[in-house]
């Protein structure tokens, strides 16, 4: 169904940003160097310079100065050497912070003419640093910017990047383009207020209620790093303020304010904690320019002169180190939580100091994302809120724990969430990452909003569902208590498990003809062996088990007594204990010995780009290796399950990541997984048919082992036309109807497992 009102495009990036960035980089750089900032007495007048001349850089090109006041001060009124640059830009900060009537009389000019901007900006004096030649350019380059074309929301992260040269190039994590800050606000309050404002049409009673509720809504963003998620926020109460008021009668007549046209949204309704207190100045400044920016709209778009003061108000920016009470009392009343928590990082360690123990901090800083979102949360419980996430945030056996108890403990709800999309920073930039959105608050009764992708850079499809799931599907809770056995009637797992031996049985191929050709007697205790990287090192390994060598065969065998002398001497000089065996002994551990029966070996994990687990059906005979997951006895009909589309999308959405991907935990993946119940006798052959078909297709890759990775992106196309053949044979299994995306296969899993669980609790009681 169509969304419920457009999210915005991307913006072509107007470069005035970046070179604005670009230029106070240089200044940062410069007062680097004479050695300005560099011990702690003087970090924050560092931080608060730049906060300063940003401002006093957008204040002359955007009417809050005269048009380059700022410039043409610093041109004509100091020294080309810079020997007093510091002295005028101290006149400057104390002129704007008093009011005209405060001010000496005998000002000049240049400095007399210049507006009362408050002391929330400029109160505080700072010790400065002495200016060169070069300083004083550097600071001159700034002014000659187009900071009328600054993007606030832009800004303030590029401005946060100046502090390090390494990310001037790009956008980190800490810009939040518009198109994603709209999947947070607009389900959370943004649909609704626009409704209200479509139903209230030119009813003024009803407009001025919703006028009276804009001016009331207070926000609240806990990883508010360079300030865009709340700026975007803001922006669009600001907007959604000036509709109403358009609604309520237009242009006031002859230039003159009503009443009912005067802003009632202040950023004082914004609030936030940043990790530093460098990037909690940067967002209130951002916040500080785009409200400038909505003041100047309103006035133009009403026909009526600007009634605000620049920087009069200014949102709650905090560090989270300046709490000394928790956020709840810090920021009462707070209607709406909203965050790109994969800001949420670790604290510069220069930030550690020990008088700041004392403050609230700790409650909020470490642990996972969810562990931080549950302390905010719990202090709040009628607030609803809504994050963007890592899609790891919803995944793995920790993270389900940690979503129980948010979700149970504190009686909350996912109310609407996005499901992965790709991670883009600007337009013709790369996709990175795999994030989503959810919004959590009190069970409504409403339908649940679930915005799905087609592919990670598609546009959302919403789908009103009865409940969304931690993993963001529309089934059931399913929380995976450990078991110590198969949820369906197939065969249990097991665990191969390596020699202590130093290596000293292992043979690869070559190895083992060696040595047969020069003692055909050892054939026997040579086994084939399946290494823990068989899924990406398909190689036919060997191993030789010495336990199997019988006393009167070692006279006939000097190289296997030649191997037994050497595991001998590697355990007795090895500091690791060798469980409790004897090191005279040279078995494995007492439960392994080669797989009886044909097994399947499991991949410890999977690619995320790919549909298959990587599995490899074996013969009988065949040794596998600690750390590789089998199951025995196998069937060619289970083996098409495993690695089949059905089970790779469990594996995905169930655990784990790992540096490859995801990790596999068979525990978890195949002792859940609700296999076909009672399949027919024709769909076990058709699986069958279709898993010889796999066999038989020609490889990209000829492999000794025939490990069934067939995800390699110069896929043969004889190979996916038998992978598609078998995975629609496994998924008629399950129903009769074809599944048509991936969600909607996970969706018939969560629903089938709940329902055997159900009834398996029900018959154990």
């Amino acid at each position: 169904m169509p969304l419920p009102f457009p999210t915005p495009p991307y913006l072509p990036d107007d470069p005035a940003s970046f070179e604005a960035a670009e230029r106070l980089g240089q200044l940062h750089d410069g007062l680097r160097a004479t050695g300005f900032g560099e011990v702690p007495a003087q970090d924050r007048a560092f931080e608060e310079l730049l906060v300063r001349v940003a401002f006093c850089c957008f204040a002359e090109d955007n009417g809050i100065f005269e048009k380059n006041q700022f410039r043409h001060l610093l041109e004509a009124h100091t020294r080309p050497d810079g020997a007093d640059t510091a002295a005028r830009l101290q006149e400057l900060f104390q002129v704007l912070s008093h009011p005209v009537a405060q001010r000496p009389a005998q000002l000049p000019p240049w400095l007399a003419t210049l507006p009362y901007l408050g002391e929330a900006l400029f109160g505080e004096a700072l010790p400065l640093p002495a200016f060169t030649t070069e300083l004083r350019e550097q600071l001159l380059a700034c002014t000659r910017c187009a900071w009328e074309r600054i993007s606030p929301t832009v800004f303030g992260s590029l401005f946060l990047a100046v502090d390090d040269p390494n990310k001037r190039q790009w956008l980190d994590a800490r810009y939040t383009p518009d198109v994603h800050i709209f999947k947070i606000i607009g389900p959370l309050f943004l649909d609704e207020l626009h409704q209200q404002l479509a139903q209230a049409g030119h009813d003024a009673a009803r407009l001025e209620a919703l006028h009276q509720r804009l001016s009331t809504i207070k926000l609240f963003d806990p990883a508010c790093s360079g300030g865009n998620v709340l700026v975007v926020a803001y922006r669009e109460l600001r907007l959604l303020e000036l509709a109403v008021v358009q609604a309520r009668g237009g242009k006031a007549p002859e230039g003159k304010p009503r009443p009912e046209a005067v802003p009632r949204v202040k950023l004082s309704q914004c609030a936030g904690l940043a990790l530093e207190t460098f990037p909690a100045r940067v967002a209130a400044l951002a916040l500080w320019l785009a409200d400038h920016q909505l003041n100047q709209q309103f006035a133009a778009a009403l026909g009526q002169p600007s009634v605000r003061r620049p920087v009069a108000e200014a949102a709650h920016i905090l560090c989270r180190f300046e709490l000394t009470a928790g956020w709840e009392t810090t920021f009462p009343g707070v209607d709406f939580i909203l965050s790109n928590f994969l800001n949420s990082g670790d604290v510069s360690p220069k930030y550690w100091h020990p008088d700041r123990l004392t403050s609230a901090e700790p409650r909020y800083v470490g642990g996972s994302n969810l562990q931080q979102i549950a302390k905010y949360m719990q202090h709040a419980l009628h607030v609803r809120a809504a994050f963007i996430l890592f899609k790891n945030d919803m995944q793995g056996p920790n993270r389900a724990a940690e979503w129980q108890e948010l979700l149970q403990d504190y009686d909350l709800s996912l109310l609407f969430a996005h499901r992965p999309f790709a991670w883009k920073a600007l337009p013709g930039g790369h996709a990175t990452g795999s994030n989503v959105v959810v919004g959590l608050g009190k069970a409504t009764g409403q339908p649940r909003q679930l915005f799905a992708y087609d592919t990670p850079l598609s546009e959302p499809r919403l789908q009103l569902v009865p409940h969304i799931n931690h993993y963001l599907l529309a089934a059931p809770d399913a929380w995976f208590a450990p078991r110590t056995g198969p949820l369906a009637p197939v065969p249990r797992l097991a665990e191969g498990s390596s020699p202590f031996d130093g290596g000293h049985t292992m043979l690869s191929e070559d190895q083992r003809h060696a040595l047969l050709a020069r003692e055909p007697a050892a054939a026997s205790y040579v086994h084939p062996f399946l290494s823990s990287i068989f899924y990406r090192d398909p190689r036919r390994l060997w191993c030789v088990r010495l336990a199997e060598v019988p006393a009167h065969a070692w006279p006939e065998l000097p190289r296997l007594r030649k191997m037994r002398d050497a595991v001998h001497a590697y355990r007795q000089d090895s500091s690791l204990a060798f469980g409790t065996a004897d090191a005279s002994t040279y078995d494995w551990s007492e439960d392994e010995a080669p797989v009886a029966t044909g097994f399947i070996a499991l991949a410890p994990g999977i690619r995320p780009e790919v549909e298959h687990l990587a599995a490899a059906l074996l013969a009988p005979g065949m040794m596998a290796a600690s750390g590789v997951e089998y199951i025995a006895p196998a069937t060619p009909y289970l083996f098409g399950l495993i690695i089949s589309a059905m089970f790779g999308a469990w594996v995905r959405q169930l655990c784990d990541t790992w540096k490859y991907g995801y990790r596999n935990d068979g525990a978890l993946t195949y002792y859940h997984f609700p296999f076909p119940l009672a399949p027919t006798p024709g769909q076990v052959a058709a699986v069958e048919a279709a898993v010889a078909a796999v066999h038989a297709a020609p490889k990209s890759h000829a492999a000794q082992i025939p490990v069934h990775g067939y995800w390699h992106d110069d896929l043969t196309p004889e190979l996916a036309a038998a992978v598609a053949h078998l995975d629609a044979a496994v998924e008629r299994c399950f129903r009769p109807e074809p599944f048509a995306t991936e969600q909607e296969r996970l969706e018939f899993l969560f629903a089938a497992y709940h329902e055997r669980v159900t009834k398996e609790e029900t018959a154990g009681k």
